[in-house]
């Protein structure tokens, strides 16, 4: 029964969304000029509009109340949208047929498709209204009711004795922080904001925060409160209690945006002493906003280690029948999988197999679904139904479109926002506002909740923990169909979005004809790539004819995943498309008529290497609004491009001299943002033309590239000039410039937003811009200025602290650079990462003032001076990461112990390197972890015992290595690997090595019977068994000559 709730509760949130889009759209003026004049019947489409708005208000009756529980209501709200469905796409063809009247001056709608869009609108109309009958017998009734909030029990102070704490960390990070009478920045009683999905443990945390013996003894009072959406926290009467006493208030759920409503709730507890602070535990960080003075501490999924603790305490009588049943414990593990790291997942399925011995019912909850338990023994459904209940409808129309993806796949976040814009999921903003920033909010508002979580790996793309991506497929219902397992629609009529995994066992035509039926009524056809790396999969012309009739509703098409070479005709018919993703593809040339889709929105073509030009007519698709050709071989823009006007985001704009467009087209693409590349600059032969291009007036332009042919010769300075951007630019990158000086503005501090810069290949230039002046430069890549000979104060400009914001700074390939003047010691004081590669010629010391380095590398600089003995460096102290290869010659001595703070070091072909040692005042050294020494043929000793948390040492090609010193090596390495050093002694005294696991020196692998120290076992190779006998006393070995290793 608790399922059937959501799916009404989503179905009449969906459904009354729709609707208002749908209204908005028949009120235009556009739209309705041109049904009357093209004689199509509107007292028809009145009453429909009407009937409409009468079931619009009996759908909100049936989502504030939760009237409506059962199957005959389910099957009616079903029959409405499918029905809505059917008026969105007659309403968008209608306004295609007017777009195209406006575009060709010559075309009239025939007067046969006129009765035929009117049959249809009859049609439908008879159906709305059999089904606007139908709600009386359901017991539906019109009128908005007042919002109730979902009824859920209070939360208390208490705290199960039995339960562990599994934030340790985030426990004592916080305590601390309770136990300090600092404020933090702004007024107010300092909060502290604890933020997360439900079910990740927030309540649980706070309520051992509250417990806490320290808290405890540090507060004078201590109060919790049950808050939630609809509470009336002003019942907390605390103000006269709190009169100057140190207190301690638990807000639990959280739910309050307003900072009027935050501002009145803070007023009674101004009456407490210093170091009262409050908790408040919510879903969204939005939430947190208006509270003045707060710290924002999100919780990540738990650890499987920790989630199978949490899970086997409720699952199992005792620690031990974990141990005694292998079986039940095998499926445990992969049940907590599931749950993702989600507390309230672990504790509820443990809670219901508790005392179940049976395997079969284990393996029923490990192969089933977690939303389809029984109501009453399933805490997870409510907790996030929750969430999604306090959406606002247009959010949670973005969030059911997100069943579409597979769990675990990575979303991009700016694709996900064209894609709802294609399925009109984007509400219009208001005044100047585009339709990618109202879709960028609708993301961060779903972020802020949690119903996203950040890549580890890509900070532009998201994912969805799989429970909540169960929940968006549940309140998605049959309209979306996500095709997996080889499992089909239960209720094929109603699908209208689909997406899959191209597989290639199931790229034949056969595959494809389980939803040729479907293709008529279909809105989005979204295969998919887990990968960007997946092989592509052939698909044939027949199947792309079939799939998409003449009659197609298509609004979205990706073939991104598919081999394709050709588009046929058939792309045509797609009269609804606004989204079309070719990128990848082996496509040579688009057809023409791509032309004549006058809806098209977005258009990705990126990475199409073997397309060369656009259609001739592209610029009549005056709605297009996202054009990527990044990555394709397009030689030049097609004429009068700057048609384009709706134009927000353009990868890529080759510049023409004859035939196509020339840069000056770009002065009509007012609306352009994000990252623009100009390619072909060396086209530009008149400043006028690059003057007329208005680069200064895009202020939406956060990223340029500016990009000649290489080898250009032509004298670019006053093009460069005159192509000067907006002063809001983030990023900018100039390549294969060709002119001996760079126009002042860069460098100019006027940039203040300025935050990365690349230099690459502007082999003319002798002298570098005075770059230390643009006060938020954090990264700059300085690459092939082969004329650069000297870099100093010119380069640091006026500023008294130059580059005061620069973190990142790369020298690459500069073969005339000679030196590196240390122009005063105010300049790059955040400084944290630089490398020097292939400088050949440079001399002399790096600057000596660099207090904030972390991480060096210096590759191919033979005449650089690493360390002079009569200067104290201070970067010495703060390294911790230092990379030297075929570098600093003068390098005889390598003297660890000036480095408290390395990591890791790597030191390669450092031909005149003779020993690393540590002086005896400085006995360990705490911090170097690995170590790795390579081609140094002069390389006689190495003292390394003192390096007591080393856990790596590989050492190689080293010719005249004889020992390690006297006191051998540490005894905590893990990995100890050396490689043609035959002079090496061996006195390594391996049997005190306790935490060693691999010891490999070519070979043959050794592996103790017995490990020592009852660690796991370790592996040992070695070309000779002799060096091991040797140096392995006591113990029992065993020697696997089947395992070998090459590498080092």
């Amino acid at each position: 029964m608790a399922l059937e709730a959501v799916g009404v509760t989503v179905g009449g949130a969906l459904l009354s969304a729709s609707l208002q889009v749908l209204f908005d759209r028949m009120a235009s003026r556009q739209f309705l000029d041109f049904f009357r004049e093209q004689e199509f019947d509107h007292d028809l489409w009145q009453k429909l509009k009407l009937k409409l708005l009468a079931l619009n208000s009996v759908l909100t009756d049936a989502e504030e109340q939760h009237r409506i529980m059962n199957l005959s209501t389910k099957e009616w709200l079903a029959q409405l949208k499918d029905a809505i469905y059917d008026a969105e796409n007659l309403l968008d063809e209608i306004a295609t047929e007017a777009l195209r009247y406006n575009r060709e001056a010559a075309y009239q709608t025939p007067k046969n498709q006129v009765r035929a869009l009117n049959n249809r609108l009859e049609q439908i109309f008879s159906k709305v209204e059999l089904i606007a009958k139908e709600k009386d017998s359901l017991g539906l009734k019109e009128g908005l009711i007042n919002k109730k909030s979902m009824p859920r029990l209070p939360t208390t102070s208490l705290v199960n004795k039995s339960e562990e704490c599994f934030r340790k960390d985030e426990k004592e990070q916080i305590v601390s922080y309770l136990q300090s009478d600092n404020s933090i920045t702004g007024s107010g009683i300092p909060v502290i904001a604890i933020v997360g999905i439900s079910g990740i443990g927030k309540t649980t945390l706070a309520q051992f925060l509250y417990n806490d013996e320290r808290v405890k003894t540090h507060f004078e009072l201590r109060a919790w409160a049950y808050v939630s959406e609809r509470s009336d926290v002003f019942k907390v009467k605390l103000g006269s209690v709190l009169m100057g006493k140190k207190f301690l208030l638990v807000l639990d759920d959280m739910w309050n945006e307003s900072s009027i409503d935050w501002d009145l709730l803070q007023r009674p507890f101004q009456a407490g002493a210093r170091g009262s602070k409050i908790i408040v535990t919510m879903r969204g960080e939005s939430v947190s906003s208006p509270m003045h003075s707060f710290i924002i501490r999100p919780l990540t999924p738990l650890s499987n280690e920790d989630c199978f603790s949490l899970f086997a305490k409720h699952a199992f009588e005792s620690e031990h029948q974990i141990d005694e049943d292998s079986t039940l414990k095998s499926i445990g593990e992969k049940i907590v999988e599931k749950c993702k790291g989600l507390p309230l997942a672990a504790k509820t399925l443990g809670g219901l197999l508790h005392s179940k011995l049976e395997a079969e019912e284990w393996d029923k909850v490990l192969n089933g679904n977690i939303w389809d338990l029984p109501s009453g023994m399933n805490d997870i459904l409510p907790a996030l139904r929750l969430s999604y209940y306090h959406l606002p409808s247009h959010l949670k129309r973005c969030f059911a479109y997100c069943s579409l993806f597979p769990k675990g796949y990575e979303i991009e976040k700016g694709n996900l926002i064209r894609l709802w814009i294609a399925e009109g999921l984007v509400l219009q903003g208001t005044g100047t506002r585009r339709m990618e920033e109202v879709g960028e909010q609708y993301f961060n508002e779903l972020l802020s909740r949690s119903f996203f979580q950040q890549s580890t790996y890509d900070g532009t793309c998201f994912k969805m923990h799989d429970l909540v991506n169960d929940l968006a497929q549940h309140i998605a219902g049959d309209f979306y169909f996500r095709y997996e397992d080889g499992c089909l629609p239960l209720n094929p009529e109603r699908v209208r979005h689909l997406s899959f995994v191209p597989n290639q066992n199931e790229a034949t035509e056969k595959f494809f004809e389980a939803f040729y039926d479907l293709s008529n009524r279909l809105r989005a056809f979204l295969p998919l790539k887990l990968s960007p790396h997946s092989a592509r999969v052939a698909l044939s012309a027949t199947v792309l004819s079939n799939l998409f009739p003449e009659s197609s509703c298509l609004r979205v098409l990706s073939l991104s995943p598919y081999h394709i070479l050709t588009l046929d005709d058939w792309i045509g018919n797609l009269k609804h498309l606004r989204y079309l993703d070719l990128s990848r593809t082996e496509i040579e040339r688009l057809p023409k008529r791509v032309c004549s889709l006058y809806n098209l929105e977005t258009l990705k073509l990126s990475g199409c290497q073997r397309l060369t030009q656009l259609p001739t007519d592209i610029p009549v698709l005056t709605k297009l609004e996202h054009l990527d050709i990044k990555g394709a071989s397009v030689k030049e823009m097609p004429p009068k491009f700057g048609n384009l006007k709706s134009l927000q985001s353009l990868s890529t704009f080759v510049v023409s001299r004859y035939w196509g467009s020339r840069i000056s087209e770009l002065k009509k693409l007012s609306l352009l943002c994000g990252t623009l590349t100009i390619l072909g600059l060396q086209k530009v032969s008149q400043t006028e033309e690059a003057s007329e291009a208005s680069l200064k007036d895009k202020k939406y332009l956060r990223e340029l590239i500016f990009q000649w042919a290489p080898g250009t010769r032509v004298t670019d300075t006053e093009v460069l000039d005159k192509l000067r951007p907006h002063q809001y630019l983030k990023k900018l990158q100039i390549r294969h410039f060709g002119g001996k000086k760079l126009p002042d503005w860069i460098g100019d501090s006027f940039f203040s937003q300025m935050v990365s810069l690349h230099l690459f290949d502007c082999g003319n230039c002798s002298l570098l811009p005075p770059l230390g002046q643009l006060p938020r430069l954090k990264e700059l890549y300085i690459s092939k200025m082969k004329q650069i000979e000297h870099v100093g104060s010119a380069f640091c400009g006026s500023n008294v602290e130059p580059f005061k914001s620069l973190e990142i700074l790369k020298f690459e390939e500069m073969p005339n650079w000679r030196n590196w003047l240390d122009f005063t010691e105010g300049g790059f004081p955040s400084l944290q990462e630089l490398t020097i590669h292939n400088c050949p010629k440079l001399m002399g010391n790096l600057p000596n003032h660099l207090p904030s380095l972390v991480k060096l590398h210096i590759i191919k600089c033979r005449e650089l001076t690493f360390l002079d003995p009569n200067r104290t460096n201070q970067m010495c102290s703060t390294l911790e990461r230092l990379h030297i290869m075929s570098s600093c010659d003068d390098l005889k001595l390598f003297p660890l112990d000036r480095f408290p703070n390395l990591v890791k070091l790597k030191l390669q072909d450092c031909g005149s390197l003779s020993s690393i040692r540590i002086r005896q005042e400085h006995e360990h050294l705490t911090c170097l972890q690995k170590l790795k020494i390579k081609s140094c043929p002069g390389l006689g000793t190495f003292s390394g015992r003192e390096l007591s948390s080393l856990q790596k040492l590989k050492i190689s090609h080293c010719a005249n290595l004889f020992h390690f010193g006297e006191g051998d090596l540490p005894t905590n390495l893990q990995v100890f690997c050396f490689k043609k050093c035959p002079m090496l002694q061996n006195e390594w005294r391996l049997q005190d090595m306790r935490s060693l696991r691999l010891f490999k020196v070519d070979g043959v692998v050794r592996i103790p019977s017995r490990p020592l120290g009852g660690g796991p076992r370790r592996r040992f190779e070695s070309t000779s068994r002799s060096i091991l006998n040797n140096q392995i006393t006591g113990g029992n070995w065993l020697i696997d000559e089947g395992v070998t290793s090459g590498g080092n």
